[in-house]
């Protein structure tokens, strides 16, 4: 009799390694120097946030998007600055902000 053939290993993923927070955030800066940068060009005046120094302090200590949305959200800012100042898109936050209604 002969042994069943043996099924061949179940590949385990390798995790890539957390990106660089420094990197990330180079990359983020260089986003919104290009924001800032078309808005000149199309001679519009960015807009300025209207955060205090408190808030964009207290914003920085937050880990996760939807907790930074919330953070904003509470804080009364629209739909349109919360995206503005996060750099994300407003279905993002509106999708974030219907969870919560959940």
């Amino acid at each position: 009799a002969q042994a069943p053939p043996v099924p061949a290993p179940i590949p385990i993923p390798v995790p890539e390694p957390p990106p660089d927070p420094q990197a990330r955030e180079q990359a983020r800066g260089a986003v919104i120097k290009a924001r800032e940068v078309k808005q000149i060009a199309n001679n519009e005046k960015p807009k300025p946030s209207r955060l205090s120094d408190r808030d964009k302090e207290a914003l920085g200590r937050l880990a996760t998007k939807p907790q930074k949305v919330r953070f904003l959200m509470s804080r009364g800012l629209s739909v349109e600055e919360v995206a503005r100042e996060l750099d994300i898109g407003k279905g993002e936050i509106l999708l974030i902000a219907d969870l919560d209604k959940t």
